[in-house]
């Protein structure tokens, strides 16, 4: 059953892998045309603001079990207790037929009985970001701790959703680790993106951010690498090897930086 475990949570950083191409940040500093203001790339929408504060209106599908919903609740007061400006608004009534911005969270219920464990993010149209989990806290009576992997990858995805990409993909990766592209199914999950920039100085590299791939991700051989590090006083190699199950104090820091908030 623990193997079964395991293997659901690898599958998270796979089934996350299509927000990829929308976590594009950009240095105000590197591009001139940007007048001090981060731009979103991609085409997703600004969240609105008000005095400084990022305010983000999120209505829950009704597909979640109590034991769901506060899980949720609980991820979304760790973000606003590590995150000063942004501030997270409840509906109680989807909106229809609106231009009103808001995250829209549901219940895909793809995986059963605890045997998988994943999560996407998306977008509908100009005003609707998605946050999907791919089956409830757990089914058939077998919970997992409030503090879990289940907490843990939706804060992944809500890194996601404010558009904060994949550690492996920042352009100064391949000073830390070596991506074995031989041994990769999808090599485009590993390919560095190229219109995401983050200030290394600022931001350092950390192979254990809640961000980073899990090394075996995407292998063809389950027996060989993905990813080593290159120096293990900066990467451990255990820390690549494991399950991230926590932002790193670097993470928040980021995401104060994307949510323009220092």
């Amino acid at each position: 059953k623990l193997k079964g475990i395991m293997l659901g949570i690898a599958l998270v950083l796979v089934l996350a892998s299509n927000v990829n191409g929308f976590c594009n940040f950009t240095d105000p500093s590197e591009d001139f045309q940007n007048n001090g203001n981060r731009l979103l790339l991609g085409g997703w929408f600004e969240w609105d603001k008000e005095n400084g504060v990022t305010i983000v209106n999120y209505y829950i599908e009704p597909t979640f079990t109590m034991r769901g919903l506060q899980h949720i609740f609980r991820a979304l007061d760790e973000i606003e207790n590590n995150v000063e400006c942004v501030q997270f608004n409840r509906l109680y009534y989807q909106p229809q037929g609106s231009d009103e911005k808001y995250l829209l969270i549901r219940n895909l219920n793809v995986f059963r009985n605890c045997e998988g464990l994943a999560g996407q993010v998306g977008s509908i149209g100009n005003s609707i970001r998605t946050l999907d989990m791919f089956r409830d806290v757990c089914i058939n009576g077998w919970w997992w701790p409030v503090d879990g992997p289940w907490t843990s990858i939706f804060i992944h995805e809500m890194f996601h959703v404010f558009r904060i990409m994949h550690t492996q993909k920042r352009n100064d990766r391949d000073k830390y680790i070596t991506v074995h592209d031989n041994n990769i199914i999808e090599k485009a999950q590993y390919d560095i993106c190229q219109d995401c920039k983050v200030p290394p100085k600022r931001f350092p590299y950390e192979c254990n951010s809640i961000m980073h791939y899990q090394n075996g991700l995407f292998a063809k051989d389950s027996r060989k690498p993905t990813m080593t590090t290159k120096n293990e006083e900066v990467c451990k190699q255990s820390d690549l090897d494991r399950f991230n199950s926590g932002a790193t104090e670097n993470d928040w820091k980021m995401l104060k930086w994307a949510l323009d908030c220092e």
